[in-house]
C-alpha cells in the first residue's frame, strides 16, 4: 500500500506535465502542424514479481522482472488535447496497481508506445543484457472518442 501512495504523486505529476505540454503544443502553431504529445513515461525501478501486464484487454503474466518502463505518445496532426485519467487495474490487490486511460477527443493521428523490462533470475536479480521490449503497436486515432488503457498489477519483491 505504501508504494501505491508513493507512486500516485509521480503519476499525477506526470499527468499534469503531459497536459501542460499538450496545452503548450495547442497554442504554439497552426492547427495543421504535426505534434508528438508524450502521455506516459514511467519507470518502476527494481525487481517486481507476479506481474500482470495488460494492454487494453490483452494480458500477460510475467513471473518476475525488473526496471519496468512504460512509454505512450500521441502523434497527431490535430492538436486537440487528449484526456488522461489514472485508475487501478480491476481486481488487482497487489502493491503496484496502476492503470492509465487515454481518451482522445476529436484527434486524428496515431497512439504509439512500448513496455520494456529486464528479465530476472530466480532470485529477482536482473540478467545483464536480457531486456525485453514489447511494442504496443500503432493505434490509429480518428475524429471521435477512443480510449486506450495500459495497466500493471505486481508485487514488490
Amino acid at each position: 500500500m505504501q508504494l501505491k501512495r508513493a507512486l500516485r504523486p509521480r503519476w499525477i505529476g506526470s499527468t499534469v506535465m503531459a497536459a501542460g505540454l499538450a496545452v503548450a503544443t495547442l497554442f504554439s502553431g497552426p492547427a495543421a502542424q504535426a505534434a508528438t504529445i508524450p502521455l506516459v513515461n514511467l519507470t518502476i525501478p527494481g525487481p517486481i514479481g507476479g506481474v500482470n501486464l495488460c494492454v487494453d484487454t490483452s494480458c500477460h503474466l510475467v513471473p518476475g522482472l525488473a526496471n519496468l518502463h512504460i512509454v505512450e505518445s500521441l502523434n497527431t496532426t490535430s492538436l486537440t488535447l487528449p484526456m488522461v485519467t489514472l485508475s487501478q487495474q480491476p481486481g488487482c490487490t497487489a502493491d503496484v496497481d496502476l492503470q492509465v486511460n487515454i481518451t482522445t477527443l476529436g484527434i486524428s493521428g496515431a497512439l504509439t508506445g512500448s513496455i520494456s523490462y529486464d528479465v530476472t533470475d530466480q532470485n529477482g536479480n536482473p540478467i545483464p543484457g536480457d531486456t525485453v521490449t514489447i511494442p504496443l503497436g500503432t493505434i490509429p486515432v480518428n475524429l471521435g472518442s477512443v480510449t486506450h488503457s495500459v495497466s500493471v498489477c505486481a508485487a514488490i519483491l
